[in-house]
């Protein structure tokens, strides 16, 4: 009977682990979007906007994004900040932009991320495309969080 007994004991434990694993593989599979909006029109010369937007934010205490353009087209003027996130920090390539965002606690806001502002080198026809990915996104405890990029087409503004 004793031996029954630890049996059960283990198959609860068992039980309720499984349980508890499966609560935390649901909530982290919540995933944010981040959405892409040229500002203004786009010609050869001009300086326009692409707004970065989260939308659905699961809860993120840490990003890291990267922005993909072609340099022979676009040339990176500047960026600012939005209001979702305590700190910030841009770093450039030759073709992308890193964008590192954090707060000291999970942010469950949705809103403006970051405006990246370009410079046109050249007309932009057919797919002149910008692309946004996520490299990165964690809570406060250091637990991934799914994030989806978006992608943009700077001659027509579709994504």
């Amino acid at each position: 009977m004793n031996s029954l007994k630890k049996f059960a004991a283990m198959l609860t434990a068992l039980v309720l682990t499984a349980a508890m694993l499966l609560c935390m593989s649901v909530g982290m599979s919540a995933a944010g979007y981040i959405g892409l909006k040229k500002v203004n029109e786009v010609s050869k010369g001009s300086t326009f906007s692409l707004e970065l937007s989260l939308t659905d934010n699961p809860g993120i205490s840490f990003i890291v994004i990267r922005i993909g353009y072609d340099s022979s087209l676009l040339s990176y003027r500047s960026v600012s900040q939005g209001s979702i996130f305590q700190s910030f920090g841009c770093a450039e390539t030759d073709s992308y932009l890193e964008l590192v965002m954090s707060s000291a606690s999970d942010s469950f806001s949705d809103g403006r991320l970051a405006t990246v502002h370009f410079l046109a080198l050249e007309e932009l026809e057919g797919e002149s495309l910008v692309t946004v990915s996520v490299y990165d996104a964690r809570t406060a405890n250091g637990g991934i969080v799914t994030v989806d990029g978006a992608t943009v087409s700077l001659s027509d503004g579709s994504m």
